[in-house]
């Protein structure tokens, strides 16, 4: 990992580990640093990192703080360096669900809304819990493959999905109408403030994080705002927003973590009960 701070030592080492107490964060800040460190010294470190809103305490043990995780740039960094270390192996798409949390980068768009579509049903949801997603822009479904499609309809009739998105541009609307052919259990509201440094998909307890690439996003932006009626969607920009690579890859974080997936569940919830 290389000369860091401890602070950073402890956030790198609860990202991938978790809860730990404080003994078996020692030990492995010792591992990674390759310093004698104190017990003393790095229980005073986590301590400021409580007090800093960073780590929270859970029957004697340690975790990252979810709402620092979802919010804090620092983590997202780190996530960014992470994947860019290609010598470190990767989890099968086809055994991720069987992990507490995976981490995966994509080049493109379409190769990330293929695993989605292939792969996000495989997580655990024997509730039948609502599958929610909350997006900066309208998902497009043009572009992905024929397969990807059909199990896309056929998961969307075993229970609700709701959508937040946090543009109502004419081209959300164009996609939104196409998700509403898929009937009655998939519910869309467009124009809600809800994504920001990324988007969100839940699917039973797993919470599924996706970070674009900003220019990705620029691209999308502007097909918002050249979208100006049927005639003028331009469906070869789309293709390109697809199928092209970026700046950087487009990152995709699914962790189990109940707390969380419960209360974006029930935020996003609400603005559709608000109408009834």
């Amino acid at each position: 990992m290389g000369e860091k701070s401890t602070k950073e030592l402890i956030i790198e080492i609860l990202a991938e580990h978790w809860p730990l107490t404080a003994r078996a964060i020692l030990f492995k800040v010792r591992k990674y640093s390759g310093k004698s460190l104190t017990y003393q010294a790095v229980h005073k470190t986590i301590t400021k990192m409580m007090e800093e809103g960073i780590v929270v305490k859970d029957d004697k043990k340690y975790l990252l703080d979810s709402s620092w995780v979802m919010s804090s740039k620092q983590f997202f960094n780190f996530v960014e360096k992470s994947y860019k270390d290609k010598s470190s192996e990767k989890i099968p798409y086809s055994k991720a669900h069987l992990h507490n949390y995976v981490k995966y980068s994509f080049d493109t768009v379409a190769e990330l809304g293929e695993f989605i579509g292939n792969y996000l049903s495989y997580f655990p949801n024997p509730k039948d819990k609502s599958t929610i997603f909350r997006w900066f822009a309208m998902y497009s479904l043009i572009g992905l493959s024929k397969e990807v499609n059909k199990k896309v309809r056929a998961i969307v009739k075993k229970h609700d999905h709701y959508i937040i998105c946090r543009t109502n541009s004419l081209y959300d609307q164009f996609i939104a109408k196409a998700y509403s052919l898929f009937g009655k259990k998939v519910k869309i509201k467009l124009g809600i403030d809800c994504s920001d440094e990324c988007d969100y998909m839940i699917v039973g307890d797993y919470v599924c994080r996706i970070y674009f690439s900003p220019a990705m996003k620029d691209k999308v932006k502007k097909l918002q705002k050249n979208t100006l009626s049927v005639k003028s969607f331009n469906l070869q920009e789309l293709f390109g927003i697809m199928h092209n690579k970026f700046d950087i890859p487009h990152y995709i974080i699914i962790e189990k973590d109940a707390i969380i997936a419960k209360q974006l569940r029930e935020s996003t919830i609400k603005y559709f009960k608000s109408t009834d």
